[in-house]
């Protein structure tokens, strides 16, 4: 493999995406914030609703993330794997950079739901 070919890998857009959720996610976990603001975290409206709950879900996102990230990164390796055509990786990372978002919403507005079904 050339070093052309490598570059090619590293632009990827589920290289890139899931570089930044890594980082993001780590972050997140280990300094998360700790009030409820606008600016930084897990910022939906039933996350907000409470301290518990804005504490929950900023853990629990991360974690989320952290996971889309580890299988972006996975995915972006099957570079080295298969001969795809340019606008086919770039379709299925968008694609996986997408779903990854889902995923991570969609698993932390469920958890919160489940954990905070009372209130």
């Amino acid at each position: 493999m050339d070093m052309e070919n490598i570059t090619d890998l590293v632009l990827q857009v589920p290289f890139l995406c899931g570089s930044v959720f890594l980082i993001v996610g780590g972050i997140m976990y280990f300094a998360p914030p700790s009030k409820i603001n606008g600016l930084y975290g897990y910022r939906t409206s039933s996350s907000m609703k409470s301290q518990d709950r804005w504490n929950f879900s900023q853990k629990y996102s991360a974690k989320k993330m952290v996971t889309a990230a580890v299988v972006m990164l996975l995915f972006s390796l099957t570079g080295f794997l298969f001969a795809m055509p340019e606008v086919t990786k770039t379709a299925i990372g968008m694609g996986l950079m997408l779903s990854s978002c889902v995923y991570m919403i969609a698993a932390t507005e469920m958890a919160i739901k489940k954990r905070f079904k009372d209130s």
